[in-house]
């Protein structure tokens, strides 16, 4: 079979694609998620589901993984830019969205975080 995993993937992504059409409806109606039901990667989706992002004066920074999954996102900016009314800033950090928080991609990202923390305090004090 073609798919990763076979019979097993394809049952897996429909009980994935089940659980949020569940948490979707769950929420709509304005119901308390079952104790069963709740984790953290169904609490995330819900809530990504419903952020709806609000306009940012200011520049916004983005930080994202350099190597692209396949069938991931093809928006660069990951819908930053249409929010960011001072423009946009983005640094790729080496590896994919895992890794990114494991070594050395965490390491890249709290030295490139603390270059953009630094230059900005630089900007504020006048220097």
């Amino acid at each position: 079979m073609g798919w990763p995993g076979g019979v097993g993937y394809l049952v897996h992504r429909a009980r994935v694609r089940l659980r949020r059409w569940i948490y979707r409806i769950m929420i709509g109606m304005g119901w308390p998620i079952p104790r069963f039901m709740r984790n953290l990667r169904g609490i995330s989706y819900v809530a990504a589901r419903n952020y709806h992002p609000r306009n940012y004066p200011g520049k916004v920074t983005l930080f994202r993984a350099a190597e692209r999954p396949l069938g991931g996102a093809r928006d660069f900016f990951l819908g930053w830019d249409r929010v960011a009314g001072g423009g946009m800033e983005v640094f790729g950090i080496p590896g994919d969205h895992v890794s990114l928080m494991m070594e050395p991609g965490v390491r890249l990202l709290a030295e490139e975080l603390k270059r953009c923390l630094s230059r900005r305090s630089a900007k504020g004090s006048g220097l």
